[in-house]
């Protein structure tokens, strides 16, 4: 039993790991398009996005 608690923890842990890296491509993009292309609707686009994944990255925990 505490083997399999010890695997799921392992796996959210690896998501989480993933999904920091995601944030920091999704932002450095983000960043290159809105100095680009200085369009308003991206930055509130990108806001609504990171809003959604902080919401997401509080259910691992």
């Amino acid at each position: 039993m505490q083997r399999i608690i010890k695997n799921r923890m392992q796996k959210n842990l690896l998501n989480l790991r993933g999904f920091q890296i995601q944030l920091k491509i999704l932002s450095s993009i983000f960043l290159t398009e809105y100095f680009y292309s200085h369009n308003w609707n991206q930055v509130i686009y990108m806001d609504e996005c990171l809003c959604m994944m902080q919401k997401f990255k509080f259910r691992f925990r």
